[in-house]
């Protein structure tokens, strides 16, 4: 269906009803993400074009616990989520704790990016899921279904009183007198506040909680003024968006996902951000751009004025697309050649194709109940009679049943 809330809702509430077990792809601006259901419940999140395993090692390195050299060493080949807490819980390089929380924040931040419905379609695949390792999710579609009706409630009051969870200029500073006694999560929030305070941004990476889970610790301490917000160019007539007077912006445009999924792609090699390439200039001098502002810059001289590696890249490029359109050429060729199909060959091939047709499930049902339609009118029609004594004989029968 269409990502909309509407369908997506309906959807989700069929799947968690019907105890459904199988995988639906979301393709949403641009990004795949795959979220696995087990007797209705969602048990693992992935993104499409990176491993599970690879987000979680970034989580962790992001928050600390890994250094560059370790996150690296345990991302080298594909490994699992099991493979992985096996290395690292088992190795005593992070706490099991530590895991679970980056594993389960990471999920459900990609879940949440959900909540905006700016474009994007769901297909849902029944299949047979079997997780590797203990660290399911389990979270109720219904759950899930409200925590993104909250949050796109909460949305504009959160980002007026303190931006977003990526904003370096919102600090969170504890009250000062005394604290009491906090256990849970409440209790580590704080713990990841500095003397004078912490932005929202550190406080995400450190504590591995979820922007969900953040938001509304956030807000309910600042509520029992156990902690106070300190943003200054979050004025109430400052609209979200805009710059201040001194010419800082008030929100980045970085979000969390956004940060995780750099600081993932640095561990592989590679990077999110589109990548620069160096060409001449018409006066010979060096410019810096993106490759598709190279293209449109340089046109027909394009690849022959870039400079280093982007121009082998690019030389290698176009004779990959010229060898593609080489072998087109010939396979449209080879097709041009091919004896002609006799009358009978295309009528047994016809018929092929439409008994596959016809066996697919949904035509297959749809043609049962037709087929049965059909021949009752018939029977209808040209032997009524036969139709009564049909029903009779029924009635006898249920009769027959209900004095046994």
């Amino acid at each position: 269906g269409i990502l909309n809330q509407t369908e997506f809702f309906t959807a989700m509430r069929s799947l968690s009803y019907h105890k459904r077990q199988g995988v639906m792809e979301i393709e949403i601006e641009g990004q795949e993400v795959e979220v696995l259901f087990h007797d209705g419940l969602i048990v693992e999140v992935r993104d499409r074009n990176r491993p599970l395993a690879v987000s979680i090692v970034a989580k962790l390195k992001v928050a600390g616990l890994l250094s560059e050299n370790v996150a690296r060493a345990y991302i080298k080949s594909p490994v699992t989520v099991g493979d992985l807490l096996d290395a690292l819980v088992g190795g005593g390089v992070v706490s099991d704790e530590a895991f679970r929380k980056a594993k389960r924040s990471y999920e459900v931040d990609r879940l949440m990016k959900i909540r905006s419905f700016s474009g994007g379609t769901f297909k849902f695949h029944p299949k047979v899921i079997r997780l590797a390792h203990d660290c399911s999710l389990d979270i109720s579609p219904g759950h899930l279904m409200l925590d993104i009706v909250e949050m796109n409630m909460g949305e504009e009051t959160f980002s007026a009183k303190f931006g977003g969870i990526s904003d370096l200029q919102t600090f969170l500073v504890k009250q000062e007198g005394t604290v009491p006694v906090l256990v849970g999560e409440e209790a580590y929030l704080l713990s990841a506040i500095g003397e004078e305070g912490s932005c929202l941004k550190a406080i995400y990476n450190a504590t591995l909680l979820s922007e969900r889970d953040l938001r509304l610790l956030a807000s309910d301490l600042v509520e029992r003024e156990l902690l106070t917000v300190d943003a200054p160019h979050l004025a109430p007539f400052h609209e979200a968006g805009e710059a201040s007077e001194d010419g800082s912006f008030l929100r980045t445009e970085e979000t969390v996902d956004d940060y995780i999924s750099s600081a993932a792609a640095e561990l592989v090699g590679g990077s999110s951000k589109e990548e620069m390439v160096v060409f001449l200039g018409d006066d010979g001098e060096l410019i810096e751009a993106t490759d598709a502002e190279a293209r449109i810059a340089l046109g027909d001289k394009y690849p022959e004025r870039l400079v280093g590696d982007a121009a082998s890249r690019a030389k290698k490029n176009e004779a990959w697309r010229e060898w593609a359109a080489e072998g087109k050429e010939s396979l449209a060729e080879s097709l041009s050649d091919r004896p002609n199909v006799s009358l009978f060959g295309r009528l047994h091939n016809a018929l092929i194709y439409l008994n596959y047709r016809l066996l697919q499930p949904n035509v297959f049902e749809v043609l049962s109940v037709l087929v049965v339609l059909c021949f009752f009118s018939v029977l209808a029609l040209f032997a009524p009679s036969f139709l009564d004594v049909w029903f009779s004989s029924v009635e006898e029968f249920s009769a027959s049943i209900g004095n046994y």
